[in-house]
């Protein structure tokens, strides 16, 4: 299944405490979950201002449409891991 990073706003970000973090990646998580199989949650990165997201999904439309986000793309090389 394609590999998928979505990205989105989260000013200060970067200053967020780890239970901070860890509640607003449930909640993104949790959207992917509802949407299996169609999408599943890989991993989450967090710099600055900005959270994203590794997932996999068959095409780019359920993630779109999933929540609010600043960019869907499809890497296209991934180290160690095939996309």
């Amino acid at each position: 299944m394609p590999k998928f990073v979505i990205e989105r706003e989260l000013p200060g970000a970067g200053s967020l405490s780890s239970d901070e973090l860890h509640s607003i990646a449930a909640k993104s998580n949790q959207v992917l979950t509802n949407m299996a199989p169609r999408a599943q949650w890989l991993e989450n990165f967090v710099t600055g201002d900005k959270r994203s997201t590794a997932s996999t999904s068959l095409t780019e439309r359920p993630l779109s449409a999933s929540t609010p986000r600043r960019a869907v793309s499809r890497p296209t090389w991934s180290a160690g891991c095939p996309s």
